[in-house]
């Protein structure tokens, strides 16, 4: 009688942790979206990422990361093999959360909810 009782108290458990609302789970991560895109926002390709509560990452430290980059003192130069260049007068360009961004890649500190929108155009 004690094991039935055991196993009905464990059944019971897992049940109520496997239907817990996502919230409960979601206090556990950070949720960021990047978009890349050219050209005042052609092409745009969307990467979503879910990292652990506790990552502490600039935005630099996040792309170098989660893509091939180059910088320059903090400013990135190159994402995924795409390239600025000075004789086109091309430079990444980024967004934070719709917004301008007004700092360096090195000097931004992600949050969750943050979306940061990088494009390659011209200056």
């Amino acid at each position: 009688m004690r094991n039935a009782r055991l196993v009905l108290v464990l059944l019971f458990v897992l049940v109520s942790i496997f239907n817990m609302p996502n919230a409960v789970f979601a206090e556990n991560t950070i949720n960021i979206k990047v978009v890349l895109s050219e050209n005042n926002g052609e092409n745009p390709i969307v990467y979503y990422f879910k990292l652990g509560s506790d990552t502490n990452y600039t935005l630099l430290e996040l792309m170098q990361r989660k893509f091939i980059i180059e910088h320059d003192n903090g400013f990135i130069t190159s994402i995924q093999d795409r390239a600025a260049s000075n004789k086109d007068k091309t430079a990444w360009m980024y967004t934070i959360n719709g917004e301008m961004a007004m700092v360096g890649a090195a000097e931004y500190q992600i949050k969750n909810g943050d979306e940061f929108h990088w494009d390659l155009r011209k200056w």
